[in-house]
């Protein structure tokens, strides 16, 4: 009970809320045709197979360097010495929340080609603090295989979204 305590303080709260929230997708899924229902469950699936995972690794204690485990090094043995790394601000879940919040806003006011392609160039460039032509780039491919894969190898219409009619 103390570890759920501790992982839960230390943000897993986040990948509890998710895991429920695909749980609730998935059974909501169970209502529809077995070929409507394939490809929702089979992601539903996965994602809640990663959620759990995820909150198993946030419940599992941590080990201490040296504890002798069979085939690891005896307490005596040092370990080796890593190259040290810029330490890496923690994730606050509110950012984390309102990213994930502006893909399904991009994707209503602009359309899946238009908003995915948005979203993508905004991502990489604020978020991941990539260059402007690598962003510009990524998301401007990514519309084009979008745009040739769903009109017109599979012959399928996207959603347009509000503001591109």
């Amino acid at each position: 009970m103390q570890r759920i305590k501790m992982a839960l303080q230390q943000g897993a709260w986040l990948a509890w809320v998710f895991a429920a929230g695909t749980a609730l997708l998935l059974w909501q899924s169970l209502g529809l045709s077995p070929v409507a229902s394939l490809i929702p469950r089979f992601v539903l699936l996965f994602t809640l197979l990663l959620l759990l995972v995820e909150i198993a690794l946030e419940l599992k204690p941590s080990r201490t360097p040296g504890a002798n485990i069979a085939g690891s090094r005896s307490e005596a043995e040092p370990l080796p010495r890593r190259p040290e790394r810029p330490a890496m601000a923690p994730q606050q879940p509110w950012r984390v929340i309102c990213w994930i919040a502006v893909l399904p806003l991009a994707t209503w006011l602009f359309g899946v080609i238009a908003g995915g392609a948005l979203f993508c160039m905004a991502f990489l460039r604020w978020r991941s603090r990539e260059s402007w032509l690598y962003s510009l780039t990524v998301a401007l491919v990514l519309g084009l295989v979008l745009q040739v894969l769903f009109s017109w190898v599979f012959q399928a219409g996207l959603y347009q979204g509000l503001w591109t009619r």
